[in-house]
């Protein structure tokens, strides 16, 4: 066998092989990004369903929190400290999911989701006064109050929330 055959073999080999490993990392890149986005759907839910845990846990909790987010004004000092810190675990929690949404870990249907239920509760009006008081960029201010869809905004109660201003009564004096 003439050495400039075998030389054109082994380069044609050589290229096979580096053409089957680029496939294979291809593959490979593609699943550790499936993955990625699945771990990361399970930890948004995760942190999401702990939170809620922790309110449903905890009657009185779950008390200020309803208060709180009809009419902030009507906790007392304690009880808006602690409908502010859970209030700001929330927005914490968001902040994640639009960090995930913005690097493409967290899909537009999940973030949907995510962002739907979040900015529904910031239009009410202790979700207002959270907005107000809790340590929050611009940019992920407006996802959330951008993020409300027109069927929740028909809905009257979202998690328990109802964010539509109830009626005054008429002064009949």
């Amino acid at each position: 066998m003439d050495w400039e055959v075998a030389t054109a073999i082994a380069e044609i080999a050589g290229a096979i092989a580096v053409l089957v490993t680029l496939i294979y990392l291809a593959a490979e890149v593609r699943q550790n990004r499936k993955a990625v986005q699945a771990a990361s759907i399970d930890a948004l839910s995760t942190g999401w369903n702990n939170l809620n845990a922790q309110i449903t846990g905890d009657p009185e909790l779950a008390q200020i929190m309803l208060k709180g987010f009809a009419d902030p004004d009507s906790l007392d000092e304690v009880q808006l400290y602690r409908f502010q810190m859970v209030g700001q675990s929330y927005i914490n929690h968001f902040m994640t999911a639009v960090n995930h949404h913005h690097d493409g870990t967290l899909r537009d249907k999940e973030w949907c989701a995510h962002s739907s239920g979040t900015a529904y509760i910031a239009k009410s009006p202790g979700g207002a006064w959270i907005l107000e008081h809790s340590v929050i960029t611009e940019d992920v201010r407006a996802a959330l109050l951008e993020s409300v869809d027109e069927e929740l905004e028909q809905k009257e109660r979202y998690l328990g929330v109802n964010i539509r201003q109830p009626a005054k009564p008429e002064n009949t004096d």
